[in-house]
Parts: C-alpha cells; structure tokens; sequence
C-alpha cells in the first residue's frame, strides 16, 4: 500500500479521536535523532562507492530514499 494512502487511511480512522503524545515523546524523539544520524553515516560509507553504480539496478533504493525523504519533510513541516 502506498504510504501516502496509509497516512490517508489513518487520518479518516482517526477524526474525532483525540489524541495524545506519550508521555517519553522526547525520548522517541531522541532515538529518532539517534537512528537518522546513523543512518547519515551509512549514507556516508556507500558514497565513495556510487561511480560504481553504472549499471546496477538502484531503481528500488532511489524509490525507498525518496519516500522516506517526503515522510522526513512532512514530519518536519
């Protein structure tokens, strides 16, 4: 399912509803800092590599990184 449709579908289940934070939402919010700044060092350790790429099928990586590249601008708007 397309994330966009999932995000969708939670909202319309979710009108009306109140919602709260958890109460360890710093700490979420911390371990996400934590996990993105790994992730940066990832990115970091393949990059030398990408002249390398020619030929390889990255269409799925590419397609994953955006994704999770709009749901990041999202969350930050």
């Amino acid at each position: 399912m397309d994330p966009e449709k999932v995000d969708e579908k939670a909202k319309k289940l979710l009108k009306g509803r109140k919602i709260k934070a958890p109460e360890d939402l710093g700490r979420v919010i911390s371990d996400w800092g934590y996990i993105l700044h790994h992730w940066n060092e990832k990115v970091d350790e393949i990059l030398v590599y990408k002249r390398f790429f020619n030929g390889q099928n990255t269409s799925n990586l590419k397609g994953e990184a955006v994704k999770l590249g709009k749901k990041l601008e999202k969350l930050l708007e």
